[in-house]
This record gives structure tokens, sequence and C-alpha cells, in this order.
């Protein structure tokens, strides 16, 4: 998902003609505004110059709990999402919205496989994933805390497992997160979070 601003992040179509992404790659930050949804722009399946399809935004949802200012702290993390309505109706397959608690989504990741599929900022122009993750657990206001490898660009990522079932989004990538005991884990917004809003 680019930005006529500059800059991209990732984000998931769960619909023919919305996205899902996080509140902080809506929000210009040196401007203290929010960008203009024309100004998004998603290109769905990008390689290298290439891609599966293209639409920009009309409009767009944030999280009513989120605030810019508050961006680093990890109650607001937890709000960080937003949908993006597209400007037309794709025709891709978009990805499914799980139904599961955290003890389903721990128990079906250790017998699946946990993913992260996002276009980290060394690797801008490649679609990444980072397979066999571990859910270690959830933080404050439900964040879900993985090891999946996450950095830079990979905000507003689709925290997916796939198991015989399919595959289906469990969280939205937001930050990486020091703990007390030194280690880095990523922080991702729990579909708990923004499935409602979602289905409206």
């Amino acid at each position: 998902m680019n930005r006529e601003t500059g800059g991209h992040c990732t984000g998931a179509l769960i619909d023919a003609n919305l996205v899902l992404t996080a509140a902080h790659c809506l929000y210009n930050f040196g401007d203290r505004r929010w960008i203009i949804p024309q100004e998004i722009h998603f290109v769905a399946g990008y390689h290298r110059g290439e891609y599966r399809a293209h639409a920009k935004g009309r409009d767009f949802t944030v999280s009513p709990e989120w605030d810019p200012a508050e961006a680093d702290s990890a109650a607001n993390i937890a709000n960080d999402w937003a949908l993006v309505e597209l400007d037309r109706s794709l025709s891709i397959q978009p990805v499914e919205l799980s139904n599961l608690s955290f003890e389903e989504m721990q128990r079906a990741a250790a017998e699946g496989e946990l993913t992260i599929a996002g276009y980290n900022g060394d690797y801008a122009e490649i679609l990444t994933q980072d397979h066999g993750c571990q859910l270690i657990g959830q933080g404050q206001g439900a964040l879900l805390l993985h090891d999946c490898d996450a950095t830079y660009g990979s905000s507003g990522a689709p925290l997916l497992l796939v198991t015989s079932a399919g595959v289906e989004i469990i969280g939205l990538q937001s930050a990486v997160v020091e703990l007390q005991d030194g280690r880095s884990l990523g922080a991702a917004v729990s579909v708990d979070t923004f499935r409602a809003a979602a289905q409206r």
C-alpha cells in the first residue's frame, strides 16, 4: 500500500473493496494530519514493478481509540487498525478474518503454522514471509505477541494462521516491542479489536 505523500505500509484485502492496515500508516506525523484517502494506492501482489491489481482509496475508517499523540504506548498500539475502502472492487480472493479465541489461536498455531507476510523496508518491492513463527502470548490491550520477523514497512501486515482448514487473519502487525527480559517481539492488533468494524 503506497502513499502519494511518500512511504509505504502493508495492507490485506479482506473484501472485494476493503483493505485492512495499521492506523499509523494513514497519519502524516510531519504535518500532523490524516492523509487524503485518494492519496492511497493499494497495489495487490506487487513484485518488482508488476502487480495483479490496483485501486485507489475512496474513504477510510480508523479505530476511534487510536491517538496519534500516543502512538508508541502499548494501549494505543492495541488499537492501531484502519479499514480502507477502495474506489473499485478487485477480482482477487480476499483473506478471511478469524473467529478463534486467543486460546484456540495458540492451539491452532502449534498444530499448523503462524506466518506474517509484508513488504519489509529491507525488501520494499518483494513480499516477504516468515513461516513457522510462535504466538508467544498476549500483551496489554489483548495485543498478540509473536516472534515473526517484522520490520519497518511491515506495519499493517496480516498475522496469518495457516491450517488444514485454510488461511485466516488473526492479527494486524503494528510494532515491535521490547520486553523487560531484553527480548524483542512483534506486536499485532488482535482480530477481536477490528472484526466488528470490518463486518459492518
